[in-house]
């Protein structure tokens, strides 16, 4: 866990689970919009065989993800930015409810990615000045732009309704809370959405697909509960990431998630099932990647549209 001392919530001892001190709807940086889960996505066809292989996302993924896996903002480049649009574009025109589940999970998955990387990319690009973006500490609280401040404004690109798919209207927020949260309660579906900041579960350079798209939210969740920046084990306590705090309702609720963390140890099994107790939260707000560039590059590598045979809904 990132320990700064400036964002742990301690977290009190209930039965040997856990007691917040604070409600969860208070916690959240990132209000969940009013309206309950929108019913017109609840729609599927479980015999439909359509299938679709993300091609160029995975092209771009594959550009703008460093070793480190963090995103490299200024590998994107201008030609990047457009196949992006070309992607974000080529997503919101597909008759989502058409699909059977699986596929329907990979694609609202893969949309609310790119859509955030898009937005972000934007927003970073926009910088100019040397008060604006310094190479010694770009995110930091005193900084003129603070990629904290951002995502936790009352306006932000994840409130934003700039993406209509079906003739719906829809935010980041929207697809996150109303759409992914209801119909798939019972899949680690929040460790499939990412963000830019090292708290959040990283952008894989893996597309979702609907014919793995469960197995590899269970990776994803064994991924991010294998760092210990994540899920900080001492003794009996663990001090976890305030995701876990935010998004209660989605890891089952207050009282499951010792039980949660446990069903997806992977290789700390054994060190989780001596867990009792939540100790506090904690959570990194550096941005996760690579310094986006004051001016855009204009292309860098060969990124276009071109995702070829089997790049689109193949029956």
């Amino acid at each position: 866990m990132a320990r700064n001392g400036r964002h742990v919530v301690a977290g009190a001892a209930l039965a040997g689970l856990i007691a917040l001190v604070s409600p969860i709807a208070a916690a959240t940086p990132q209000k969940p919009p009013e309206g309950g889960p929108i019913s017109r996505f609840a729609a599927s066809d479980p015999s439909s065989t359509q299938s679709y292989s993300y091609l160029l996302w995975a092209k771009i993924l594959g550009t703008v993800i460093g070793p480190d896996g963090g995103v490299d903002y200024g590998g994107l480049g201008i030609q990047g930015r457009q196949a992006l649009d070309a992607f974000v574009d080529e997503l919101t025109s597909i008759p989502v409810s058409t699909l059977n589940r699986d596929e329907q999970l990979a694609y609202w998955l893969n949309l609310y990615n790119a859509a955030w990387l898009r937005a972000m990319f934007d927003h970073f690009t926009s910088l100019a000045s040397d008060s604006e973006l310094a190479s010694h500490d770009p995110w930091g609280d005193t900084r003129k732009f603070s990629v904290k401040r951002l995502y936790t404004a009352g306006e932000n690109p994840w409130t934003v309704r700039n993406l209509t798919v079906e003739g719906e209207t829809l935010s980041l927020n929207d697809i996150e809370y109303r759409i992914l949260y209801p119909g798939w309660p019972d899949e680690p579906v929040a460790y499939g959405l990412s963000c830019p900041l090292r708290g959040c579960p990283a952008l894989s350079k893996e597309p979702f697909v609907g014919g793995r798209v469960r197995t590899q939210l269970r990776a994803a969740a064994e991924r991010f509960i294998a760092d210990k920046d994540n899920v900080h084990v001492k003794g009996d306590a663990v001090e976890l990431s305030e995701l876990y705090r935010w998004n209660a309702a989605a890891f089952g609720g207050e009282a499951r998630i010792l039980e949660h963390l446990r069903n997806y140890a992977g290789s700390r099994q054994a060190e989780l099932n001596g867990v009792t107790r939540v100790r506090g939260y904690d959570f990194d707000w550096k941005l996760a990647g690579k310094e986006p560039p004051k001016e855009v590059k204009a292309i860098r590598g060969q990124m276009n549209r071109g995702a070829g045979p089997g790049g689109y809904f193949q029956e």
